[in-house]
């Protein structure tokens, strides 16, 4: 008989009912191998329906976009109609709404009873937690594993031109709209010359930007790790992170990042990467322009390290929960 077993439970999920109370016969079984039971909701989105029996409740409780950023002014521009105007109004009208949602969230893990433990990825978004109510139960940080070096030199893509590396550009919360702007305006300045901007993601403005811009709609992810080894740096504005994993994976390989300023990414890359304000287009452009002068010094910092220090807090934080 185990002394420990973790469900991997999603309340959004069918997998989910089928260890609840209510499957009897599954109850049993699970029983008679184990002898304590530990709940582990990867992705909890409120309410608590199982039933089950557990010793403890492990609630993973991610970054609340709604609480921080429902909208942008400019994520309309990421949809076609009539998905653009709804957005539009969301944005003008109801951010207020989405915020007292995301609170609910957060009041309703105080009403679960049993021992319950609750988890997210980053100190940012538990500082964003606590300063919006008193917690009962302590939250710790629980990052997921990172993503492990590879050998991408096998995966390469046909693409042997610099390039600047964008993730994400077809969502609006990476900010890809402003970026393509601060681009665009210093290819026809004439500042950049012979870079190309590689967008994994097109967003469906791509039409109003520069002929340099190279856009993938979907790429797996041995091809994904080849342009992050081999991009001059990666541009990540985005408007809001719960713990932003691209910045780490592209330090693994050495590999300089243009980060965002605000949220999750201050705190988890602060000396690591060159901050900048994302909202701030003229700043964008200057930092671009700083990126490229100065690529060598920091390629010389070992940006790697960071990846492994990271990777070493993450390990020693399961270990400590599962311990």
């Amino acid at each position: 008989m185990n002394n420990v077993s973790f469900f991997i439970l999603n309340n959004t999920t069918e997998y989910y009912q089928e260890y609840s109370i209510k499957n009897l016969k599954e109850q049993v079984k699970i029983s008679e191998t184990y002898s304590d039971f530990q709940y582990f909701n990867p992705l909890y989105h409120g309410g608590d329906n199982n039933d089950f029996i557990y010793s403890c409740k492990f609630l993973y409780v991610h970054g609340v976009r709604m609480l921080e950023m429902p909208y942008d002014k400019y994520s309309y521009k990421y949809y076609t109609f009539p998905n653009n105007f709804v957005n539009f109004i969301k944005n003008a009208f109801l951010n207020k709404y989405y915020k007292s949602k995301a609170t609910d969230l957060l009041n309703s893990t105080e009403k679960l009873v049993g021992n319950v433990k609750l988890l997210t990825p980053s100190e940012h978004s538990k500082y964003i937690f606590l300063s919006q109510k008193n917690f009962n139960r302590e939250i710790s940080v629980l990052p997921p594993f990172l993503n492990k070096p590879i050998h991408p030199e096998e995966l390469r893509l046909d693409f042997n031109e610099p390039f600047i590396l964008f993730l994400n550009a077809d969502r609006w919360v990476k900010n890809s709209y402003r970026f393509l702007r601060a681009y665009d305006e210093l290819i026809k300045q004439g500042k950049i010359k012979n870079i190309k901007l590689v967008m994994v993601g097109k967003p469906i403005f791509h039409e109003d930007f520069s002929d340099e811009v190279v856009y993938f709609d979907y790429l797996n992810r041995g091809n994904l790790e080849w342009l992050m080894k081999n991009a001059l740096f990666l541009a990540y504005p985005s408007l809001n992170e719960g713990f932003g994993y691209p910045p780490v994976d592209c330090l693994k390989y050495n590999t300089p990042v243009l980060c965002t300023a605000i949220s999750a990414t201050n705190i988890v890359y602060n000396g690591s990467v060159v901050f900048v304000n994302p909202f701030n287009i003229d700043e964008i452009k200057s930092r671009i322009l700083y990126m490229i002068d100065n690529l060598d010094h920091l390629k010389s910092q070992s940006l790697e390290s960071k990846y492994f220090q990271i990777e070493q807090e993450i390990n020693n934080k399961w270990m400590k929960l599962i311990s």
